[in-house]
């Protein structure tokens, strides 16, 4: 067997009739080269610490098809990975925010049970993030409103009407 670091020799390269690497016929031929129909050529080295470099570009293209079957296989992988990531990320938010349960819909959702989930439509993780700050920066913003409504009822004799009213708002969320 042949590789890139093998010193090529002229007895070797008399002996060779087909590419090393694939199995090509040969093209062209002298007497310190040999060319194959996959372009590799082989030439004589005279010099012992001289490499030749070779490629035989069948056997690369092979070798490069069999690499992209890999890596659109691990593609589909991955994208099956991030598509259950995103939908247990949904099923997560969307029961937080209070989305509506499938077993809840008997007439469109027959048979469905609670392992089923909750019905979140085209959202995905992202967007039901983004709802979910919305939905904590409002509530951030109501217990501020009742925690300062609160501080002023906290004392009973400085409790008056408006701090009443004021407090009666601010639970309402007015």
């Amino acid at each position: 067997m042949i590789t890139p670091d093998t010193l090529i020799t002229a007895e070797l390269l008399a002996g060779l009739t087909a590419c090393p690497f694939c199995g090509a016929g040969k093209s062209d031929e002298s007497t310190r080269w040999k060319s194959f129909e996959c372009y590799t050529t082989v030439c004589v080295c005279y010099k012992a610490n001289v490499r030749i470099a070779m490629l035989c570009e069948r056997r690369q293209t092979l070798t490069l098809r069999a690499r992209v079957k890999e890596l659109e296989k691990d593609c589909k992988q991955l994208q099956e990975v991030a598509q259950k990531a995103d939908e247990e990320i949904c099923q997560t938010l969307g029961k937080a925010l209070g989305y509506p349960w499938f077993k809840d819909d008997p007439k469109n959702f027959p048979e469905s049970t609670e392992a089923d989930g909750v019905c979140v439509g085209d959202h995905c993780g992202a967007t039901l993030a983004l709802e979910m700050v919305d939905r904590m920066s409002e509530l951030e913003t109501k217990i501020k409103r009742l925690t300062e409504a609160g501080d002023r009822l906290s004392n009973p004799f400085a409790v008056g009407e408006n701090d009443i009213k004021a407090w009666i708002k601010a639970k309402e969320g007015v």
